[in-house]
């Protein structure tokens, strides 16, 4: 009953990819979505790195990858891991960190070479590649390969003063590095050839030599040790018999280092073209601030040298900083290129078996040093190319102390700027300035179709581009918010109203063709108009007397002859000010500054006050 149960809860799960019922299943661990194995072999193969969910796109990283960290295997039969190349062989003994292949130890040897004659190196190389090595394809066997590599164990080429003072990762002279890089180029030395356990003795009563290799462990042991223990149900190799298989990590590890250093020399190359271009950089920099030099008056030359020497302080500075990171990198390559070297070895028939396991342990630490190496190389990032840049001519004061800094050039708006106006104005009732050069006018003309206009002007003091925009009659004062909207209140014999334009490059643009929207209609006439960063609209309203001298009353019931007015866009009153602490102020005209301080002017009274974003008469 129990089975039925279970095998009908199975059947009723389905793989997220396939949407078959899950065989031997795998749960992914970011998403958590379960696939089947076979489905996670075949996404595995689709993605170089991390894997993306074929159900929801998460990314996760690889679950083989996952087993390999956590030292735990997912079989494909259970309590078996079976040879990913062969199933027929023996249990899998190894895994393959990159390709995600379990392999026994019968086929660990063909394990650089997938399937033969023509076929890409693995996993590592080909990430390699996409960052530009070109990888040559192997058009032999494994067995050729490996006879065709010159290789020589226990040589030295002298090729560690090269290198430098320091390693280039960690930039000290006594680091795991350094030191893996002398013992290869070092004759293997003799180190511990006897078993260190005392049981394990032969018949003369002498510790039992260590003539075997543990593959699982990757450690030399003796007969006792390879039978019994810890070792007892690993592979283990007469140390004899492994010849091959050094020859075979050798070539593998050159191959990779020699990819490795074709990176670096690359990168090299383009930053020493990076650094000639900043030397002439550098040079072209003192060239200009020399003839800058001859424009500034007489009084301020010696300021202007101590600004030229910061300025080539400054170029040459960051020569000797991008030096130094170049420096590095060929630290970088030097070291690739020696570890390569080291790597250039050969199995020596006479070694004993003392220089054997010196050999392995050396090779067990220049893999990881490889990987290490491979990380390094892909993340290092290129250093940035700064530059000096100059500013214009019209920024220098007597008191600039520097004319020079890094980064992308940036002018300073000027702080005013002048321009001859028509000769067709009669009367400017407001001003809007936008940036350093542009401004819009409302003025009342003289000759035209409505004797109103709108005017725009752009360009340097002397020569300004002015552009006429025909409006509607009437009388406008205008302002400008800050992401481009034009506002204006208007007044004519017929109608009082705030105006709305939603550009004022759209103005320019349509130019006599355009038309402004009636944001609100007011019952008396409305003066001068200013535009907050909060998207409101403050509007100084004026209210006649009439002819007894008696106020009218103003559209909310409040008995004034002026106020100021906080709306929104859509016309709704916000605050009112009806006194501003005075009687006798009567606001025509209102600015707002960037803090956010409000300026009215009574004009009639000779008047200005500041005031807050509550209307109040500020202190």
């Amino acid at each position: 009953m129990s089975q039925d149960v279970q095998r009908n809860s199975m059947a009723n799960c389905k793989c997220a990819k396939c949407k078959s019922p899950l065989v031997d299943p795998v749960q992914l661990s970011a998403c958590l979505h379960i696939l089947c194995k076979s489905c996670i072999t075949y996404v595995e193969s689709v993605f170089l790195n991390n894997i993306n969910c074929p159900k929801c796109g998460q990314e996760n990283a690889k679950p083989s990858i996952l087993n390999r960290i956590s030292r735990i295997e997912h079989p494909k039969n259970p309590g078996r891991v079976t040879c990913d190349f062969d199933e027929s062989h023996e249990n899998a003994l190894w895994n393959c960190f990159f390709c995600a292949k379990n392999f026994c130890s019968q086929c660990r040897s063909n394990h650089p070479l997938d399937h033969g004659d023509g076929i890409s190196l693995l996993a590592p190389l080909r990430d390699i590649q996409l960052y530009g090595a070109q990888v040559e394809k192997l058009d032999v066997t494994t067995n050729n390969a490996i006879d065709n590599t010159d290789c020589s164990l226990g040589s030295s080429s002298g090729f560690l003063g090269s290198i430098g003072e320091n390693c280039p990762m960690c930039g000290t002279n006594s680091c795991p590095h350094i030191d893996v890089l002398e013992k290869l180029h070092a004759p293997p030395e003799a180190e511990g050839t006897l078993c260190e356990f005392s049981s394990h003795k032969g018949c003369d009563g002498r510790p039992l030599p260590k003539n075997y290799f543990c593959l699982p462990c990757w450690k030399p042991v003796c007969g006792e040790c390879s039978l019994k223990g810890d070792h007892k149900l690993h592979t283990s190799k007469n140390l004899e018999n492994m010849k091959d298989h050094l020859r075979l990590m050798l070539c593998d590890l050159r191959k990779r280092v020699a990819i490795l250093s074709a990176k670096a020399k690359r990168d090299r190359e383009d930053q020493r073209e990076v650094q000639d271009r900043l030397k002439e950089h550098a040079e072209s920099v003192s060239k200009e601030m020399d003839r800058r030099k001859c424009k500034i008056l007489e009084e301020v030359t010696r300021i202007f040298n101590m600004a030229v020497d910061d300025a080539e302080y400054q170029a040459k500075d960051i020569v000797r900083i991008y030096s130094k990171e170049l420096e590095q990198t060929d630290g970088l390559c030097t070291f690739l290129d020696g570890l390569s070297s080291a790597l250039e070895l050969e199995v020596d028939e006479n070694l004993n078996t003392a220089q054997y396991i010196s050999v392995f342990n050396n090779i067990d630490k220049a893999e990881s040093i490889v990987e290490e190496m491979r990380r390094e190389v892909m993340n290092r990032s290129k250093p940035q190319e700064q530059r000096l840049v100059l500013c214009s001519l019209n920024m220098f004061s007597p008191c600039d102390k520097s004319v020079a800094a890094i980064g992308r050039e940036c002018r300073q708006p000027l702080l005013s700027f002048s321009f001859k106006m028509n000769d067709e104005i009669s009367f400017v009732h407001s001003i809007v300035v936008k940036g350093s050069d542009q401004c819009f006018i409302s003025c009342q003309m003289i000759s035209g179709r409505n004797y109103d206009a709108i005017l725009h002007y752009q360009g340097e003091c002397s020569n300004p581009v002015e552009k006429v925009i025909d409006v509607e009659r009437g009388r406008y004062y205008i302002s400008r918010m800050e992401s481009g909207e034009i506002v204006a209140s208007y007044s004519s014999e017929n109608l009082n109203a705030i105006k709305y334009f939603e550009s004022d490059k759209l103005l320019l643009e349509q130019g006599d063709f355009a038309e402004f929207d009636n944001t609100m209609q007011l019952q008396f006439e409305p003066r001068g108009i200013a535009a907050t960063k909060q998207n409101t609209i403050l509007l100084c309203v004026a209210v006649p007397q009439d002819k007894k001298g008696k106020v009218k009353r103003s559209p909310l019931g409040h008995r004034e002859t002026s106020y100021l007015m906080l709306l929104s866009l859509q016309g709704k009153v916000l605050e009112e000010a009806q006194h501003i602490d005075t009687d006798t102020l009567s606001p025509n005209c209102v600015a707002v500054s960037d803090s956010g301080e409000i300026c009215v002017c009574d004009p009639n009274n000779s008047t200005i006050a500041i005031l807050d974003s509550k209307l109040k008469l500020k202190e």
